[in-house]
């Protein structure tokens, strides 16, 4: 869950919010109402997330965490080596700017030093479909929303229409959607893998199947290296899938460092576009595996 949290707070290329996108201070609600029951998965892609909110339901507990950027920050903005179907060989930028950035600064993707981004105030932001309502507000200069610690567990039930929805400050008012899942539970507490085999990973399917809902697996090998290299697979929530051989035996080839892990997460994700990039709402329960290698 905490690595989850500080894939929220990263963002940002040097693009500021624009007037465009500034809140009139007398407006309190979104321009166009609640948002209409989703249906569908629309995540921010990788070289737009500003960042965003997600509603996490863990083992024991049920949070609520966000936080909003003013641009994308570079270095989590993955080049992709290589895709099969509905999964992806990722490795992270290479990164090099001399002499190295000043405080302040980031090294860009052309290699030049820009603004580092900075935390923005969205206004009020609150959730409705939760077994119990959240309205949150944040200090600067971080700007990061978190609930009380009290809501219920579950905090949502399965299939529930859920709505995010801010008043506006830097950027304009947003309405998000996202539906309640169920707990995901994973069918191995450890994963071997092997050259020319594709792994295979089942969890319990959910009682109603969540057309908005997707399974997302992330294999690490490498998370303390320089330039990591992970396969990321969106699937659907059908209770079984495999990662392709070919993907496993090119992990196996790259570096490898920390601790092996598989993350497999349920969600249903939500997106919406302002001027420096886009802002998203998860609704998420993660597992992690451990994985053993040759």
């Amino acid at each position: 869950m905490k690595g989850l949290l500080a894939a929220l707070a990263l963002a940002a290329l040097t693009a500021a919010a624009c007037s465009d996108d500034t809140e009139d201070p007398g407006k309190t609600t979104p321009d166009s109402g609640p948002p209409p029951p989703m249906t569908g998965f629309d995540p921010c892609t990788d070289s737009a997330r500003l960042g965003g909110f997600a509603v996490l339901i863990g083992a024991s507990k049920t949070q609520i965490s966000g936080q909003v950027f003013s641009g994308v920050l570079p270095s989590a903005v993955p080049q992709v080596v290589k895709s099969i179907a509905d999964c992806e060989l990722l490795r992270a930028p290479a990164l090099s700017c001399t002499p190295p950035c000043a405080a302040g600064k980031v090294c860009g993707l052309s290699s030049t030093c820009e603004a580092a981004p900075t935390a923005q105030d969205v206004g009020t932001v609150t959730v409705t479909g939760l077994k119990a309502p959240v309205s949150v507000t944040a200090q600067a200069p971080k700007y990061l929303y978190a609930d009380d610690g009290k809501l219920p567990h579950p905090g949502v039930a399965p299939g529930t229409a859920v709505s995010l929805e801010t008043t506006g400050g830097a950027f304009k008012a947003l309405s998000l959607r996202g539906r309640g899942i169920e707990r995901l539970k994973v069918n191995s507490k450890i994963l071997e893998l092997k050259k020319e085999v594709a792994l295979g990973v089942t969890w319990d399917a959910p009682v109603q199947l969540e057309q908005a809902a997707r399974i997302q697996l992330e294999l690490h090998l490498d998370s303390q290296g320089k330039r990591p290299t992970w396969v990321r697979c969106i699937r659907k929530d059908s209770g079984s899938t495999t990662i392709p051989a070919m993907m496993i035996n090119d992990l196996l080839s790259a570096a490898k460092s920390g601790n092996p892990t598989l993350k497999v997460s349920r969600r249903t994700a939500d997106s919406a576009n302002v001027t420096a990039g886009c802002v998203e709402l998860l609704m998420v329960s993660e597992v992690e595996v451990a994985v053993k290698v040759p």
